[in-house]
């Protein structure tokens, strides 16, 4: 029996994670990290419990999901720390177990403001 050219594609395996209509999202770990894209139906393989899509398929497919990292500005740095914990009164190991939760409020403030930032860019660019 002649081995058709579909059957010759390297097969990658994925995990659906959403179905809508003819389209499913797939994630697959790519250097330990997730990565989801947008295939359709007909491109996925199914082997027992495995999906798979062929390579051909995942690399035509659309990916899915904000690219945070291009929108995310960190502006929090070691001394706007170390100036914050100060203005608390933090001044010591001793200071910092006593004001924890201002010192977490203080940081998760700071950091806020650049999170707020990255998800508004992220927003803006979805339109």
């Amino acid at each position: 029996m002649k081995e058709t050219r579909k059957s010759k594609l390297k097969r990658i395996g994925v995990r659906v994670v959403g179905k809508h209509g003819k389209a499913v999202i797939i994630e697959r770990v790519v250097s330990g990290e997730a990565v989801r894209a947008i295939a359709p139906v007909q491109a996925l393989e199914y082997r027992g419990d495995d999906v798979l899509i062929s390579k051909v398929d995942l690399d035509a497919s659309i990916p899915y999901g904000a690219n945070w990292e291009k929108h995310l500005e960190i502006t929090i740095t070691v001394e706007k720390v170390a100036a914050m914990l100060r203005r608390r009164g933090v001044w010591t190991p001793e200071d910092y177990k006593r004001h924890f939760v201002q010192v977490r409020q203080g940081v998760l403030g700071m950091i806020s403001q650049d999170l707020s930032r990255m998800f508004k860019a992220a927003e803006k660019e979805a339109r």
